[in-house]
């Protein structure tokens, strides 16, 4: 009996609705080899639910396959960064070599013994219960004060006093959303009268006066809401689901969000009049690969930069205050000389973390780096599976922090992902030093 695999039948979909709005058969033969590779990785997932690996492939197709299929024409882009920039054949072809070679690397690795630090609970005692309450409501106004007050909270980003903002507020986040998500992962909904439910409706909307479509970036949003939602739902609904609801959300609600959280729902009365309103099976605002085949041209322009990128990103917790001359990661540079030599309304642009690797060492660094970035995430999620209600919460905050990992620059995003897992972590030292049922 012929078994259809739904993950390939959905990328192979996609990829056809991405050939049909292209403007040019070059990208699809340049991306051809990931999108085949990517396929057989796809295939290979296993299971009815979605997982971390479903979300890390879907990055990569949408990323490094749709996305070059529709904005590269003609040796160059229709939109983006680097709309007028125009690239040799050769930079685009190795620019799509590393990536699939950094792929390659970081998926040899596969650890299939769980033994993880922490103990699997089904369940807590209400006092507990009780004190995770508490201590995201401190989390909550811990959050507040440091970040400038709740009418700061509440403005758009482009609007917000940036000054008021101290950077030690996102850890209180981190608090706030880890312990709404173990908190949605006892499913406190299945009694709505009770006061479970109460404390869990309450916790969601402290939670959401400080994370909504109004006033905080996507990837935060994402990053939150999203293993919040998966706890809710994931035992209900299976990946097929999951999949149709992140290609609506790429096609529809990104592009809306992009605009309510930099100018607020006042930005949408002009929304017909942006480049959001075109074409609605377009994929925007993913500019990956292009800050990476320009990073080819930047380092043939200026050599190698040996562990500054690398450097960049493991010290990311230094505030240049004390570091003045801490380097700045690779999307920086990139993004960079695309604002100031080019036609970049920003440097604040995405970026590959291979394309890091490659920008410090070269072949060698995107083999090595990414051969030992395989081996570190395989581990970690087995040595910190969080099992909590029959729910691995490693696992779904990871899966809300990849698209932003992946989309990067690491450096500058990896802050938040290292606050959840921190939160997750000080939520099990209290669950092992209180009375677990």
């Amino acid at each position: 009996m012929l078994v259809v695999n739904w993950r390939v039948v959905f990328a192979l979909s996609v990829w056809v609705l991405a050939v049909c709005t292209s403007d040019d058969l070059f990208p699809i033969l340049l991306t051809l080899p990931t999108f085949v590779f990517v396929v057989y990785k796809l295939y290979k997932v296993k299971g009815g639910l979605f997982t971390s690996r479903d979300m890390y492939w879907l990055c990569i197709f949408f990323f490094f396959i749709v996305a070059p299929i529709q904005s590269i024409s003609g040796y160059g882009y229709s939109d983006g960064p680097a709309k007028y920039m125009t690239y040799d054949l050769g930079e685009f072809v190795f620019a799509e070599f590393i990536v699939l070679l950094g792929l390659i690397c970081s998926s040899l690795f596969s650890v299939s013994k769980r033994l993880s630090i922490f103990s699997e609970i089904r369940s807590i005692k209400l006092s507990v219960y009780g004190f995770f309450v508490g201590l995201i409501v401190l989390s909550f106004f811990c959050y507040v004060y440091l970040s400038g007050g709740i009418a700061n909270i509440m403005l758009p980003r482009l609007e917000k006093v940036t000054a008021d903002v101290n950077f030690v507020s996102v850890f209180f986040l981190g608090l706030m959303a880890v312990g709404v998500l173990l908190l949605a992962a006892l499913h406190p909904m299945s009694n709505v009268f009770s006061l479970r439910a109460f404390c869990f409706v309450f916790v969601m909307i402290l939670l959401l006066v400080c994370v909504n479509p109004l006033n905080n970036s996507r990837f935060v949003i994402v990053a939150t809401w999203l293993p919040i939602c998966l706890a809710i739902f994931s035992r209900s609904i299976g990946y097929k689901i999951v999949y149709a609801g992140l290609l609506a959300g790429l096609l529809v609600v990104m592009p809306l969000m992009s605009v309510t959280t930099r100018q607020g729902v006042d930005g949408l009365n002009g929304f017909n009049e942006t480049g959001y309103a075109s074409n609605l099976f377009k994929i925007k605002d993913i500019d990956i690969f292009d800050t990476l085949v320009h990073a080819v041209r930047v380092v043939d322009r200026t050599g190698y930069y040996y562990g500054d990128n690398v450097s960049a990103i493991i010290f990311f917790f230094v505030p240049r205050s004390f570091w003045p001359e801490k380097p700045v990661v690779g999307g920086l540079v990139v993004g960079g000389d695309l604002y100031k030599s080019y036609f970049a309304g920003t440097d604040n642009l995405s970026f590959f973390y291979v394309g890091d690797l490659y920008m410090d060492f070269g072949v060698v660094g995107v083999v090595f780096g990414c051969l030992f970035l395989g081996f570190i995430v395989s581990i970690f999620r087995f040595r910190f599976a969080f099992v909590f209600n029959g729910l691995n919460v490693t696992e779904l905050i990871l899966i809300g922090s990849l698209p932003i990992l992946l989309r990067g620059p690491v450096g500058a995003v990896i802050g938040y992902f290292v606050c959840l897992m921190f939160s997750l972590l000080v939520y099990g030292f209290i669950l092992k030093m209180r009375c677990v049922k």
